[in-house]
């Protein structure tokens, strides 16, 4: 009954993901042994490369997931300012998952300023970073914040 859950993050600092694991009421080991199933997270989950993408790929197949992003998305230089990992031999841009991933979600969750409206990539950088929903040109749940608590 734990919603699967994938956590990419992109352009970011990451503090998002700290602010999570350092969470008191609940702590970070109740939310991921009672609440929520985190299928795939970069800096949380033990697999690493071919192992992780595939933990996220299969997440996304069977749908019904909630898609929390953490970070801008870059869009400029077809996107090439993040990598998020490599599959079949090719580099996907965060761009490319973040499009493919939010095709068969049920939700999408911008955590933190820099999903959720481009955050400080937007305003100073040149990779053309802007928040998630204004990516997808569709309705997200935004939770702003440096970092989100």
């Amino acid at each position: 009954s734990r919603p699967p859950v994938i956590w990419p993050s992109e352009q970011a600092c990451t503090g998002c993901s700290v602010s999570l694991l350092n969470a008191v009421n609940p702590t970070i080991d109740q939310v991921l042994l009672n609440t929520i199933s985190l299928n795939y997270h970069p800096n949380v989950m033990a697999a690493a490369g071919d192992l992780a993408v595939s933990a996220a790929r299969s997440t996304a197949q069977a749908g019904g997931y909630v898609l929390v992003v953490e970070g801008a998305i870059p869009t400029a230089s077809s996107g090439r300012y993040c990598y998020v990992w490599d599959e079949g031999g090719r580099s996907v841009t965060m761009a490319e998952a973040v499009s493919s991933l939010a095709a068969t979600d049920q939700y999408v969750v911008a955590v933190g300023t820099c999903a959720s409206f481009g955050g400080i990539p937007a305003k100073y950088g040149s990779s053309g970073a802007m928040g998630v929903g204004a990516f997808l040109g569709r309705p997200v749940i935004n939770l702003p914040g440096c970092p989100t608590r």
